[in-house]
């Protein structure tokens, strides 16, 4: 989509079109010039942690453990849950998420992934792209217009950095339907448009270009 909108705005010279993932690692590599991103440090962390903390479980209870953790402490980013027991705790309630080794500890494991997701490793993943932007008190790009599309499937980290990246007095404008929320396995906001937008100023689009009438 991205790519799409880079083609079509070709020619609009105040116009720079970037996703928020990137916007959150252009941020980052500020702090960290050498960063790059890799979805497999998310799976390495939490397997290192696994084995720290478990190291005479059976290697399959291990594995299950890494995927269970490695989800909890993904939701927990993008949902801007800290490590502290009782944010992860809500992280627990709200993700659904349950583990073979029982509830205590898995949330210690987690508490260990994500402080390990703050050291500068060289590598961070997707989530972290719009974590550490706010965990780390870094500032995006700034823009005094913003377009968001699919905005249904923003969830609280994604909103924390749209707004530090808009200008004071600046304006928002974000497209989203409901029933297209595919994503609130990872936290997914169902009150994105309170948060992101002034709902006095918001308003249907009557008219759909991409389903035939009824």
């Amino acid at each position: 989509i991205t790519q799409e909108l880079v083609r079509r705005t070709q020619g609009f010279y105040a116009a720079k079109v970037i996703g928020l993932n990137g916007l959150g690692h252009a941020a980052v590599a500020k702090l960290w010039p050498d960063v790059v991103p890799s979805d497999k440090c998310k799976w390495e962390r939490a397997k290192t942690a696994v084995v720290k903390m478990c190291p005479a479980m059976p290697r399959i209870e291990q594995r299950v453990l890494v995927r269970e953790v490695a989800t909890l402490a993904d939701y927990a980013k993008n949902t801007l849950l800290t490590e502290t027991e009782e944010d992860l705790r809500k992280a627990m309630v709200r993700s659904g998420a349950t583990s073979v080794s029982g509830p205590e500890r898995l949330l210690e494991i987690t508490q260990l992934v994500l402080a390990m997701s703050k050291t500068h490793t060289g590598q961070i993943d997707f989530a972290d792209q719009i974590w550490l932007p706010h965990v780390l008190g870094l500032q995006p790009r700034v823009a005094e217009n913003i377009v968001i599309d699919e905005a249904q499937d923003l969830n609280d980290a994604q909103i924390a950095l749209v707004r530090k990246a808009v200008l004071p007095g600046g304006r928002v404008t974000a497209v989203a339907d409901d029933r297209q929320c595919l994503y609130r396995f990872r936290g997914a906001a169902a009150d994105v448009f309170s948060r992101v937008v002034n709902p006095q100023a918001s308003f249907l689009l009557p008219i759909s270009y991409r389903l035939p009438r009824a």
